[in-house]
């Protein structure tokens, strides 16, 4: 027995112990997933608007330069 074997019930706890890591592992990562989507589509509202609000800057740049001419 000082051969450093688990034995019967020492194999069964590890086992138990992977399976019980293995379930926490692919949860957390279900997480990840849906926070990593979360953000994408965050990112792609983000640069709609960046673009929008540029889009609105130079209009307001091109009205200015009317009025000044007329």
């Amino acid at each position: 027995a000082l051969g450093g074997g688990l034995g019967v019930w020492g194999g069964i706890n590890l086992l138990e112990g992977y399976a019980r890591l293995l379930g926490e592992k692919k949860a957390a990562y279900a997480e990840y997933r849906a926070a990593r989507e979360e953000m994408r589509e965050l990112m792609v509202h983000r640069k709609n608007l960046s673009l929008i609000l540029q889009g609105d800057a130079k209009e307001g740049k091109g009205k200015e330069a009317e009025r000044e001419g007329r």
